[in-house]
């Protein structure tokens, strides 16, 4: 999937080159950093949340004689855009069905951890972002490592109808599997899937590939 996106970003002629890399498999960071020569190098992690692994991604480009070259962007999931995506998706779904939006309820669905708050955090902020807005009747988050379950948020939404989002950034055994499982069947509710999939997050991750730019500390301009 992220091929993809890096794909759609090449077809824009925006940056001289696009990779795609791995922290812990193929294509490596190191081997990447070492291949791209360009003046700047932008990283946009394909993360869902500022936890242990962004804190490892520093380290490893800390360490990579690169290290001057790099503006280091937020976690993909962690940016307000993302809760803006998210509720646009929920809303396709439901004009899809012919459900009215305003009378719909949410779910968004983190993964959870019973290691780290932020990744509950994070979902939580999106879900606030979102009912701020008042565009749907409820908006309520669940999780696959902690509590609420999607099946215990889900029958506590008290709508007529459900549209869940996955904040998952890839298409796996959680986000394709684990949730249409726990969400059951003969209920009027409707699975969008990861979020990562979406081909709008295009926009989501040149947006922050600007910002790091736009806020980059000044010796490194």
């Amino acid at each position: 999937m992220l091929d993809r996106h890096a794909d759609l970003i090449r077809a824009r002629h925006l940056y001289s080159d696009v990779r795609v890399c791995s922290l812990y498999g193929t294509p490596e960071l190191g081997g990447v950093l070492d291949e791209v020569t360009s003046q700047e190098i932008f990283v946009v992690p394909w993360l869902m949340c500022a936890g242990f692994t962004m804190d490892r991604l520093k380290e490893m480009i800390g360490i990579h004689p690169a290290a001057p070259r790099v503006v280091l962007a937020e976690p993909i999931g962690a940016v307000p855009a993302i809760a803006d995506l998210a509720a646009n998706i929920a809303a396709d779904a439901c004009r899809s069905r012919n459900w009215r939006v305003e009378e719909t309820g949410l779910l968004l669905i983190g993964h959870g951890s019973g290691r780290n708050a932020v990744s509950a955090q994070t979902t939580r902020g999106h879900a606030a972002r979102i009912a701020s807005t008042g565009r749907f009747a409820a908006v309520v988050t669940a999780f696959l490592d902690e509590p609420p379950s999607p099946t215990e948020a889900l029958s506590g939404l008290g709508t007529p109808n459900s549209v869940a989002v996955g904040l998952f950034a890839e298409r796996s055994l959680h986000g394709e599997d684990d949730v249409p499982r726990l969400l059951g069947a003969g209920r009027n509710v409707h699975y969008t899937g990861p979020i990562g999939t979406a081909p709008d997050l295009v926009d989501v991750i040149l947006a922050q590939a600007h910002e790091a730019r736009r806020t980059r500390p000044l010796d490194a301009a």
